[in-house]
């Protein structure tokens, strides 16, 4: 959705709600029970990333099994890559998406050909 959407406004949204909480909970090396209470609750709570990393996988649960997250952040990242780099893809969301990756990618120290 977030390669073909036509609107910047939807793209953004995706983004903000779906791909960077899911990309930083996956990053994250702490166990989020582990972190202290914050004063104001958040919306993605700790309990949410500890089921999140408990039960993350790839494709299949049931061949894959249990993934670590830094793993998982890396698989995914790729898999937008792919999906940028098809045709169907809209120009601009390509850009935003290689953007994303490539922050991805240096956050995780990675060294990529692409």
């Amino acid at each position: 959705m977030a390669a073909r959407t036509p609107t910047s406004t939807t793209y953004k949204r995706i983004q903000s709600a779906l791909v960077e909480p899911l990309l930083s909970a996956l990053a994250s090396e702490t166990d989020p029970e582990d972190d202290p209470p914050k004063a104001k609750r958040i919306r993605t709570s700790s309990d949410t990333r500890a089921v999140l990393k408990r039960n993350a996988c790839f494709e299949d649960p049931e061949l894959d099994g249990h993934m670590e997250g830094a793993i998982l952040k890396k698989k995914l990242l790729r898999r937008m890559f792919e999906i940028a780099s098809q045709p169907e893809t809209r120009d601009s969301n390509r850009r935003k998406m290689y953007a994303l990756w490539k922050e991805g990618a240096e956050d995780d120290g990675a060294d990529d050909d692409r």
